[in-house]
């Protein structure tokens, strides 16, 4: 899910459980929740490092059920210094509480709720959350709803404009509450759409050899009721791909073939070297729906670039397209496709 939308959402369980916090003023109680919501993607840090790094650890260690006792301390340590040296909060017309064991056990609550439902937000979208870091890195996805899902995010932020628009204070709570139902019971629905486009899927395609294949269905953008359905031929290395609208259900669907190794055969073996090659494990790992791209050539330098298809769609270009460039002197470096 993008970092906006996990902030909202931060925000709405702070306006729904601010009748629960006996110790921390409502309006801090939202900031606290909606940092709390928006901590795990610091992680972006590691772009620093490098795009490599970031790729390998985004939604790693900061997404880690394993590590979030230790988070929370920490998001706890942190809200406790804003509270005790008033850190953003100077011109602030609430009263701050003191620091007592009642405040900190507030403050650790807040900080496992925020992290939590930031971890479940991303578990529903397609990209991959390594809850088990570092232990294992293996990426759960429930992949039901699209990375960016307007439907998703216009619940938060319909909950937290109607819950500023309530005049009588009792009820403020109870409407982000109401809210807050309404996503997960949004989100349980993609999950029952995903199940009826899989089905619609294996109806269409060949039903006598279907144990040969394996199926991703994955959401698109603007409508939860649009899939993206890929295919993996077992036997070959053919990708078959169409698209579905659930409600402009077809007899009968159009499948495309999608070559792993791309279609000019003269380059097949080249392609099949660079990906085979270590140096490209790290993208090699990342990638879950691999095709060859394109090549680029120049004096003393030839670089094979593969793209992720589970990140292409009709409305952006494919922001994970990766080469193996390899150099006459015998340097070989990972580049990313920028034209």
């Amino acid at each position: 899910m993008d970092t906006i939308t996990h902030g909202l959402s931060g925000s709405l369980l702070g306006i729904a459980t601010r009748d629960k916090f006996k110790k921390i003023p409502p309006k801090i109680l939202v900031y606290f929740f909606t940092f709390a919501a928006i901590f795990p993607d610091l992680d972006i840090i590691f772009r620093l490092i490098s795009e490599q790094a970031y790729l390998k650890n985004h939604r790693g260690i900061t997404h880690s059920l394993l590590l979030l006792p230790f988070w929370c301390l920490l998001l706890t340590f942190i809200f406790s210094l804003c509270l005790k040296y008033k850190i953003f909060l100077k011109n602030h017309n609430e009263e701050i509480p003191e620091i007592k064991s009642r405040t900190i056990f507030e403050l650790y609550v807040i900080s496992t709720l925020g992290i939590i439902f930031h971890i479940l937000a991303d578990l529903i979208t397609t990209y991959g959350t390594m809850i088990l870091s570092p232990y294992d890195n293996t990426k759960f996805a429930y992949g039901s709803v699209f990375i960016i899902d307007l439907v998703f995010t216009g619940i938060i932020l319909s909950g937290i404009i109607i819950s500023k628009l309530i005049g009588k204070y009792s009820l403020i709570p109870k409407v982000a509450q109401l809210f807050t139902i309404l996503l997960i019971t949004y989100v349980g629905f993609t999950q029952f759409l995903k199940l009826e486009a899989l089905e619609l899927a294996k109806n269409n395609f060949d039903t006598e050899r279907t144990q040969e294949y394996f199926f991703t269905i994955l959401p698109q953008p603007l409508s939860p009721f649009k899939w993206k359905v890929f295919v993996q031929d077992n036997l070959r290395d053919d990708l078959y791909i169409t698209h579905l609208n659930l409600l402009e259900q077809d007899e009968t669907l159009a499948w495309e073939t999608a070559p792993k190794w791309g279609r000019d055969s003269d380059l097949v073996p080249l392609a099949k070297i660079a990906w085979n090659d270590e140096a490209f494990l790290p993208i090699k790992t990342f990638f879950s729906l691999p095709t060859f791209h394109s090549i680029q050539e120049s004096e003393g330098r030839i670089c094979l670039f593969f793209q992720d298809l589970k990140f292409s769609n009709k409305f952006v270009s494919n922001p994970f397209v990766y080469g193996l460039c390899s150099y006459s002197t015998g340097l070989k470096t990972i580049e990313k496709l920028t034209k």
